[in-house]
């Protein structure tokens, strides 16, 4: 009988194990080779500061601990992603490559262009799944609005993916794995160097905790607070970079809102209630539009909330 082909997870914006249908298809298609790739384009783009390396780095850390408990590594790659699929062709021949669809800026684009063209050249299959509201291909939203409201209710509503129990991890990875997750935080990538002292720690962990703390505690100021810069980075939900880097799936931020909410709708009159949710935020549109700026705006609430402790950081250019 055949040996399944390696299945190669390529992680960029999605760094957890929680709801990710790659790993998950990965795993159960044969042995899995989970990859992040440390780009020296993304890093030296002027988008990109130490504050979001340094979170970027939390959150790898975090997801090689969280991979290492079901025994698999995390491969982390320094230079192109192309250059990677170059290697493992060497190493493996055939095999196929899973990952998260990307809405990110004009280097990512261009950047999953050059996959996109390297996979048809070498006849790899690339299985790429959605996880945000983005559908590639509509040329609006607003024009039929109703139809894009039903998949992302399709998608929301969806049961999360389970983190694979019984994954098999490829041999031979050792040779694609460049750095140790000890490092990380001391790489120098050419990126602005401007510390950030105040910055959101990244990681899973430190997401769900954040999270946790505003549907339980900080939301019940959201409503007069969020306009408020000084109160905002406070009583927001801060889980712009969170979601922006993947260590919350949108899924389970929609569906964990949606629990609380007819929780506290049930809640008996005179009973305590958290109400982190007024209704411009319990709006799914709302939410959305919430991701979709995080990228761009994820540095930015990093700089408000130094601002509001006293330290003085300026802003990295978009």
């Amino acid at each position: 009988m055949a040996k399944a082909p390696i299945q190669v997870v390529w992680f960029k914006r999605d760094l957890r194990i929680h709801d990710h249908a790659p790993l998950a298809n990965a795993a159960m298609a044969g042995p899995v080779l989970p990859v992040f790739a440390i780009e020296p384009g993304q890093w030296q783009a002027p988008d990109s500061a130490l504050r979001h390396w340094q979170f970027a780095a939390d959150s790898l850390i975090d997801l090689s601990n969280a991979l290492a408990t079901l025994g698999l590594p995390l491969c982390l790659w320094q230079g192109d992603i192309v250059d990677l699929l170059d290697a493992l062709k060497t190493h493996y021949g055939e095999f196929a490559l899973h990952s998260h669809e990307e809405t990110g800026n004009a280097w990512s684009f261009a950047r999953d262009l050059d996959v996109k063209a390297w996979c048809q050249q070498h006849d790899t299959p690339w299985h790429e799944a959605r996880q945000h509201g983005v559908v590639r291909g509509l040329k609006s939203r607003v024009a039929d609005r109703s139809a894009w409201e039903k998949q992302w209710e399709t998608l929301m509503t969806a049961p999360t993916a389970t983190a694979p129990q019984n994954a098999q991890a490829a041999e031979g990875w050792q040779a694609f794995h460049h750095i140790d997750v000890e490092q990380l935080h001391g790489l120098t990538l050419g990126f602005d160097t401007t510390p950030c002292p105040e910055r959101q720690p990244g990681g899973r962990s430190e997401g769900r905790a954040v999270w946790r703390s505003f549907i339980n505690q900080r939301g019940r100021r959201y409503r007069g607070s969020i306009s408020k810069p000084l109160l905002a980075w406070e009583f927001g939900s801060r889980l712009s970079p969170h979601l922006a880097w993947g260590t919350l799936s949108m899924r389970e931020v929609v569906q964990s809102l949606r629990r609380q909410r007819k929780s506290i709708l049930k809640t008996p009159p005179g009973r305590a209630r958290c109400a982190p949710s007024p209704p411009g935020f319990t709006g799914t549109a709302t939410l959305f539009k919430s991701w979709k700026a995080s990228r761009a705006l994820s540095h930015k609430l990093f700089t408000r909330r130094c601002a509001a402790c006293g330290s003085v950081i300026p802003n990295t250019p978009t």
